[in-house]
């Protein structure tokens, strides 16, 4: 191109008054620099002044080594990256709408920041909201103990948390197939003293009932929240039925599950390894005093 210079060791310029400054640099664009050693500045009026920067887009600067810079600044005001080993993502604006800092070795990862090239956190928004459409999702956290838990608002705008299965966890709405029945899941069998229900948020609303293998209703609620449970800890030991119906009484799913409660000499032992007292009533209860 004309008045293009490719002027380091094996650098390679293109367009019209490109340079390629460093050796091993490579600048394509009207006006772009790549000085720094092995650096690309791919673009219109991009400035690669440090080694092994990477620069894609229009009016991008960086003078720090090992980063990477996609998208374009605002005209003159140039979307400028000075963080070593990053990630900065921005359009028409002289701030980050993305970034990514560096790690500290392997087996580490970076930081991330909306609007902010300092994040301080692991993620940090300097501006805006977070909007969780799904109903079915929210804030999913870790107690000390070691159980996972997650928050998701009723329709009074209040937080509320159920205990979830770690193991389980999903994020996003899986896509079902085309005349497939809702995700209902019943979980642990055998049980202790709580089982935890999980539907899809279709679902909300549906009645759960739980009868003994006789036929005998135990308890009946509707489902308020796709994440909850049942405490059996009244339950004694046997094979329970778990059905799951809809506003129209039809049956959404029908599970047996099997509650144990074992008499160990004075204790009674279930499969969490918790541990309960007997009573004369036979029950699992948590306190010896309780009866």
């Amino acid at each position: 191109g004309n008045t293009a210079r490719a002027e380091g060791l094996a650098a390679v310029s293109l367009m019209k008054d490109s340079q390629a400054l460093g050796m091993y640099s490579f600048a394509v664009g009207k006006g772009a620099i790549a000085s720094g050693a092995g650096s690309f500045a791919i673009g219109f009026m991009n400035r690669a002044i440090a080694g092994s920067s990477y620069l894609f887009g229009e009016f991008l600067e960086t003078n720090a080594g090992g980063n990477v810079t996609i998208g374009f600044g605002d005209g003159l005001d140039y979307l400028k990256n000075n963080k070593p080993y990053s990630l900065m993502v921005g359009f028409k604006s002289d701030i980050p709408t993305f970034f990514v800092g560096p790690s500290s070795g392997a087996g580490t990862t970076g930081k991330i920041g909306i609007g902010t090239s300092d994040p301080v956190a692991k993620v940090q928004i300097k501006d805006g909201d977070i909007f969780i459409e799904d109903i079915d999702r929210g804030i999913v956290m870790k107690s000390p103990d070691g159980n996972c838990w997650r928050g998701t608002v009723d329709n009074n705008g209040s937080l509320q948390f159920v205990q979830v299965n770690c193991d389980d966890l999903t994020t996003g709405t899986e896509e079902q197939d085309a005349g497939a029945k809702p995700q209902v899941k019943i979980y642990p069998n055998p049980a202790g003293n709580q089982v935890f229900v999980s539907i899809h948020h279709e679902l909300t609303g549906a009645l759960l009932e739980i009868s003994d293998i006789n036929g005998k209703l135990m308890y009946s609620e509707e489902l308020a929240n796709p994440e909850s449970y049942v405490d059996l800890s009244t339950y004694t030991s046997g094979m329970y039925v778990f059905k799951l119906m809809d506003s129209n009484g039809d049956i959404i799913e029908s599970i047996k599950i099997i509650i144990i409660c074992q008499y160990l000499g004075y204790h009674l032992l279930f499969p969490a390894s918790v541990t309960c007292w007997s009573n004369p009533s036979g029950y699992c209860k948590k306190h010896k005093n309780e009866t």
